[in-house]
């Protein structure tokens, strides 16, 4: 029997629970069940509540895992009023059911996966990739990058065209024009608050006071303004995007290996919104100029080796650079997701520590001209 989803968030956490979870879904069997559960919180997101488990059973040779990765919906009401409405716990919840079993990209096994549409409430339970590490942006270094990006090109190369994926309203679509107006209101929302709160921004992580460009104000409204002709730019070629695609969503095993978590944002639309989001997110401006070529090679080398044979190496570098104004969009998507009523100031910094290199990036490359 499947365990209630409408529930007392500590009771999610007893072992009770998360034996009857375990059960449900086949991950273990028989007399097996939970004695004990020690949950530590995780830092990172900022949609859900996330948890390492670790579980003690009532014998040694029980086979379940002993430790586990446990999201539910945010206790921050913004946040979670924002998820529901925005989809993104049901998005997560099926992308583990119904896409994860088609990649062969490597994602995290999943234990339980299960939503209540009506309530809102959800629990998933995935596998926990301890010893892999998060490794920041600046730290992250150039051969991660590329094996980050060669996991993307997978990913894209799996779902190329989108023609294979099927779901419901869930499976969010930038070429849906009702959709995509509703995302228009969403923007212009956090575009508001952003403008309203952009005179108190503090410190970046590293402590560094934040600089906003000259250019803050006029370039967000301007391309709003053009919100239309990007639709169209992100629209010409299409795959299932992760939509938030950076070192804070991948863990690493050693230099050679990442893997993808939190996939609450994914949609289907340009591939170029993953690889310019990633390699802006990764490196400040000097660096991204350094690498940003060689990293573009390498995921399109891996399309190639994949028989993504429609795309060239043009195409590449133009929706690298119009996914440029994606990362300008995130800023505004994140900031409506996680203040609706109220921006804490630790949000805020983190979403504008973001600002003076996504903006760069658009007057760099005269990207708005381009639209």
């Amino acid at each position: 029997m499947m365990p209630s989803l409408n529930t007392v968030s500590d009771t999610y956490l007893s072992p009770e629970w998360i034996t009857q979870a375990l059960k449900y879904s086949g991950a273990i069997n028989g007399d097996a069940r939970a004695v004990e559960s020690r949950a530590e919180t995780l830092s990172g997101g900022l949609m859900a509540d996330t948890y390492r488990i670790d579980l003690a059973y009532e014998s040694p040779d029980d086979a379940g895992p002993k430790t586990l990765v446990a999201k539910f919906p945010s206790s921050n009401p913004d946040s979670r009023s924002a998820g529901e409405e925005m989809l993104a716990y049901e998005r997560e919840i099926n992308f583990y059911k119904y896409i994860r079993p088609t990649l062969s990209t490597r994602v995290p096994v999943c234990y339980f996966a299960e939503i209540d549409r009506d309530t809102g409430n959800f629990a998933l339970l995935i596998e926990d990739l301890n010893p892999a590490e998060v490794v920041t942006g600046p730290n992250c270094g150039y051969r991660r990058a590329e094996s980050a990006m060669r996991q993307l090109a997978h990913l894209h190369a799996d779902t190329w065209g989108g023609m294979a994926l099927t779901g419901g309203d869930w499976l969010l679509d930038y070429g849906d024009t009702a959709y995509f107006c509703q995302l228009q209101s969403w923007l212009e929302k956090g575009w508001g608050i952003m403008k309203q709160v952009a005179g108190d921004v503090g410190v970046d992580r590293s402590g560094t006071p934040i600089q906003l460009p000259d250019n803050f104000e006029s370039l967000g409204d301007a391309f709003l303004e053009k919100l239309d002709d990007w639709q169209a730019r992100i629209t010409e070629r299409r795959c299932l995007v992760h939509c938030d695609y950076r070192t804070a969503n991948l863990l690493f095993k050693g230099p050679d290996e990442s893997i993808a978590i939190d996939w609450q944002t994914f949609h289907l639309g340009s591939p170029g919104i993953d690889t310019s989001y990633f390699i802006n997110c990764t490196f400040d401006q000097q660096q991204r100029q350094e690498h940003q070529g060689r990293l573009l090679d390498a995921y399109y080398e891996t399309l190639q080796q994949r028989e993504i044979s429609d795309y060239s190496r043009e195409n590449c570098w133009e929706d690298f650079l119009f996914g440029g104004f994606y990362c300008v969009m995130m800023t505004m998507y994140t900031t409506y997701g996680v203040g609706g009523t109220q921006l804490s100031a630790a949000a805020r910094d983190q979403i504008f520590s973001t600002v003076p290199r996504f903006w760069a990036f658009i007057s760099e490359n005269n990207i708005l001209d381009e639209l």
